[in-house]
């Protein structure tokens, strides 16, 4: 199902899409079992599967990524490949590319991540700038703010450890 300019553009042989927004999934080709919400949504999807992106360009530059789920502009925007990823907010997860499972939460969590692993963001601007950070847990607006590239961190309250980096 198609609503919108140009909604599943390239379409062959994916099925099973629901797809509402101009350019939602445009460049689509064998992806399936996708929902698109969204000017741009999932944008760049060709095979990517059991994907849901709703919002402005959320999911644009996915191609091959599957089982990820992105609410809010800009959402999980970057990402390509990267699966189980879930992004609740707006630029949530806006610069992971190929990371896996992750949950973010709040707008502009985990922003800068590009391929860390198994990182939890629950809060406006927790793991903000968190780029390669793996097995880290924030809770509370600004938790570990600043961490790049850290590992193994919990932090739990406004801007707890917001200035380790790594």
């Amino acid at each position: 199902t198609a609503i919108g300019c140009e909604a599943l553009f390239s379409n062959t042989s994916g099925d099973k899409n629901t797809v509402i927004g101009h350019n939602a999934m445009y460049s689509n080709t064998t992806g399936y079992e996708n929902v698109a919400s969204g000017f741009q949504s999932l944008f760049s999807n060709t095979s990517g599967r059991g994907n849901v992106a709703s919002g402005y360009q959320a999911m644009y530059s996915n191609t091959t990524g599957s089982s990820n789920v992105a609410q809010g502009s800009r959402s999980l925007n970057a990402n390509t490949t990267g699966v189980f990823n879930v992004a609740i907010g707006n630029a949530t997860l806006r610069s992971n590319t190929i990371g896996d499972s992750y949950t973010a939460v709040g707008r502009a969590a985990m922003n800068a991540n590009i391929n860390g692993k198994e990182n939890t963001a629950n809060g406006g601007s927790t793991l903000l700038r968190n780029i390669d950070g793996n097995y880290n847990s924030a809770v509370g607006f600004a938790a570990l703010e600043f961490n790049t590239s850290g590992d193994d961190n919990v932090a739990v309250g406004y801007k707890s450890l917001a200035a380790n980096t790594t």
